[in-house]
């Protein structure tokens, strides 16, 4: 990579970080070139990470394909989703499920600005708790200067880029503070929803993926901290009203989806209805294959 004449210098690392927290601008050959593990995934958080490597003397240079991203469809970063009235401050969690340690993180996430607004980044009992940040210089819209914690958002009207790495570590111990392989909420998002938001309507909060701005919904694991791992991903959203029970999704509407929803946290181990009993339809507090079976005959 060389970005102002020296390559694979401390300079074209700095301008890569700040990249990726909306900082820079890179013009599309630079972009090419941020590949730096050539697994065709430019400006990502492996990147980030190897050209670290590369810094220190742990790794050389590459040259051709050599670390190609690993998607895993058991690994999974998933909304919850939530019900509130118009007006109301309302909490919406994140989970993220690794079978591999993470050493480093990022997902965007997008929602409706006329809708909904970001008003608090919560860290607290949660898998990152550990993991430092500093929110002094951080509102939505603005990103006033680069910190030094583990967490670093970038925010925009209507989005929400994260992009963690343990930053506070020293370089030859990168991996010194990781998310190990688990399941559970990650971070804790508080959503203020208008005042004139319509009733009994789904407000999507939504995971994006933008290739050439470096948003991915990854993560890096401490074993090949080279490669970039795909989890699968679900969104959700805070529904404005009531839902009604075995509107799993809910968005208002009983249709196949809530049967899909509904038989992946029975087989799967998915995220469960939020509240428990939009999926208990015979209202025993268990949620089995009776109500399955309950719901595809309320649906058909």
């Amino acid at each position: 990579m060389n970005l102002n004449g020296f390559p694979y210098e401390i300079a074209d690392w700095v301008q890569l970080y700040s990249y990726l927290l909306g900082l820079e601008t890179f013009s599309p050959e630079a972009i090419v070139q941020s590949d730096v593990n050539f697994d065709n995934r430019p400006v990502s958080m492996a990147d980030n990470l190897f050209f670290l490597r590369i810094l220190v003397g742990e790794a050389a240079p590459l040259h051709g394909q050599l670390y190609p991203v690993l998607f895993n469809p058991y690994d999974l970063l998933a909304g919850q989703f939530q019900k509130a009235s118009p007006g109301d401050v309302v909490n919406f969690p994140i989970y993220f499920r690794n079978f591999q340690s993470a050493g480093a993180l990022s997902f965007k996430v997008k929602f409706d600005p006329n809708q909904l607004s970001l008003v608090a980044v919560d860290t607290a009992a949660t898998r990152v708790s550990f993991w430092t940040y500093d929110d002094s210089a951080h509102t939505e819209g603005i990103y006033d200067s680069v910190k030094t914690g583990d967490l670093n958002f970038a925010f925009d009207t209507g989005q929400l880029f994260l992009f963690a790495f343990c930053q506070s570590c020293t370089f030859d111990n990168l991996y010194s503070k990781v998310v190990s392989p688990g399941e559970g909420m990650i971070l804790n998002l508080k959503f203020q929803i208008s005042n004139s938001a319509p009733a009994n309507t789904l407000l999507p909060i939504e995971f994006i993926t933008e290739e050439n701005l470096g948003h991915y919904n990854a993560y890096a694991n401490t074993q090949d901290p080279s490669r970039l791992i795909i989890p699968s991903v679900f969104s959700a959203g805070v529904y404005t009203g009531l839902p009604q029970s075995g509107d799993v999704y809910t968005d208002g509407k009983l249709n196949v989806v809530d049967i899909v929803l509904l038989v992946n946290y029975i087989f799967k181990g998915f995220l469960p209805p939020n509240p428990n009993s939009l999926g208990d339809l015979d209202s025993d507090s268990d949620i089995d294959l009776a109500d399955v079976m309950l719901l595809v005959n309320q649906i058909y």
